[in-house]
């Protein structure tokens, strides 16, 4: 399944890279939202993560303000 020498936060980057696609699909912004903008969107996740809160809700959140910050819309 994934290389042994792969670290935790590159498997945890992987599948949260996967749930901002899927995220940004079910907000709209798929059509406008590069890999880039994945990949920052994942790293924001997982730097900011409050085990107190939802994924989905942060993850949301996350994307919501990082495109009003870009001033990109859907």
């Amino acid at each position: 399944m994934y290389d042994k020498f792969l670290t935790y936060r590159d498997i945890e980057l992987d599948y949260r890279i996967r749930d901002a696609k899927n995220m940004c699909q079910e907000l709209g912004y798929s059509k406008i939202a590069s890999k880039g903008d994945y990949m920052v969107i994942a790293n924001r996740f997982i730097d900011n993560h409050d085990s107190n809160v939802s994924d989905n809700d942060q993850l949301e959140a996350i994307i919501e303000d990082y495109f009003k910050q870009k001033g990109d819309k859907k």
